[in-house]
């Protein structure tokens, strides 16, 4: 879709166009795991954005190039990007474009351990998300709270957070978000113990990424390897294979009511 629109955008010379089809097809490499590609994608459509004047789009490349850089673990990069983004928003009071810039920094922030600055700028950003109903923006911060209590050691109140934000994004249809909010179930739970429950989401979420072509960042990788071993350590190859195949034979909504079910009322398994 994004490649044809691209095509007529430049056959037509319509600048803003072809940035908003640079866009589209950044994200969907993103989504591939072609972080590269889309890095180069975005870097084109901000060129465009900053020639055109087009300061809405700018900041939507600046956000988009911070994500890509965070997904490759470029830190510095990536907040330099969420910052420049974050000073056009604040010029035009996007509200919600702070808000989402706000939820960006403070998942690098949770990563080098500003826990204090991270709990303010999601705080904020959730009262934005709340108040307007954008069930999106919620979502995303409650992974982020879900990282921020599981970097804390509390694991009840991770899961707790984590599978209100499955719900969301199960009730939206967002698989790719059910798919990464899965994996971090499977880390949180692995924290409280449940190693056969971790491996069994991760196995599902494997089989939809190798349906769809949805790759894994750097980071996202590497977190799973780390869990896997762990919980090949703890069950041993003969029941982690098992509980892998299980979840493999899972769709997401089995997986998704799989996790609901191991928790109760109260955020407990």
């Amino acid at each position: 879709m994004f490649e044809s629109s691209l095509s007529v955008a430049e056959s037509l010379q319509d600048q803003v166009a072809i940035a908003n089809a640079l866009n589209g097809l950044g994200v969907v490499a993103s989504d591939s795991g072609d972080l590269d590609g889309a890095r180069t994608l975005h870097r084109r459509a901000l060129q465009i954005r900053q020639s055109e004047r087009d300061q809405v789009g700018e900041a939507r490349s600046h956000y988009n190039l911070g994500l890509v850089e965070a997904s490759l673990g470029n830190n510095v990069e990536a907040r330099r990007h969420h910052l420049n983004a974050l000073e056009i928003e604040e010029k035009r009071g996007d509200t919600a474009g702070i808000a989402y810039s706000y939820w960006a920094i403070a998942s690098i922030d949770i990563r080098e351990g500003n826990v204090s600055k991270a709990r303010e700028l999601l705080g904020a950003s959730l009262g934005v998300f709340t108040e307007t109903g954008d069930d999106y923006g919620r979502s995303f911060v409650l992974t982020e709270l879900g990282a921020l209590a599981h970097r804390e050691g509390d694991d009840q109140a991770a899961c707790a957070h984590l599978l209100e934000a499955l719900e969301i994004r199960a009730s939206l249809t967002d698989h790719v978000g059910m798919v990464t909010t899965l994996e971090q179930i499977a880390t949180a739970a692995l924290g409280l113990g449940q190693a056969r429950l971790a491996v069994t989401l991760v196995g599902a979420s494997a089989t939809f990424r190798s349906a769809k072509g949805f790759g894994r960042a750097p980071l996202e990788e590497r977190q799973v390897s780390q869990l896997r071993a762990k919980c090949l350590d703890i069950l041993g190859p003969d029941d982690l294979a098992r509980e892998y195949a299980h979840g493999n034979a899972m769709s997401l909504d089995q997986a998704h009511a799989a996790a609901r079910i191991a928790l109760d009322a109260n955020g407990r398994w």
